[in-house]
């Protein structure tokens, strides 16, 4: 398991594997490894990271949820200032 691991969600804009190079994956996990942003599909993720395949499937959500949670707080945050001005 690399030293510091940051699950930053899933994405679509890449949909190969960097890990095993296999193409049109329905689900690519983005992972910060040590500062390096990696594309791995659900189960090189979970091999590179000693984890089960539903670990990373629920690591990534969180990471989706909290990305998703913090626009609605940015775009709460811009419409409250616009109803000030």
């Amino acid at each position: 398991m690399a030293h510091n691991v940051k699950f930053l969600g899933t994405t679509d804009d890449h949909t190969s594997c960097d890990c095993c190079g296999r193409s049109d994956l329905k689900s690519t996990v983005a992972l910060d490894l040590d500062g390096v942003v990696v594309y791995f599909g659900v189960v090189c993720a979970a091999r590179a990271l000693g984890l089960a395949a539903a670990d990373v499937r629920r690591r990534t959500k969180a990471a989706d949820d909290g990305a998703f949670d913090a626009a609605e707080a940015e775009r709460a945050r811009r419409q409250r200032a616009e109803n000030e001005a």
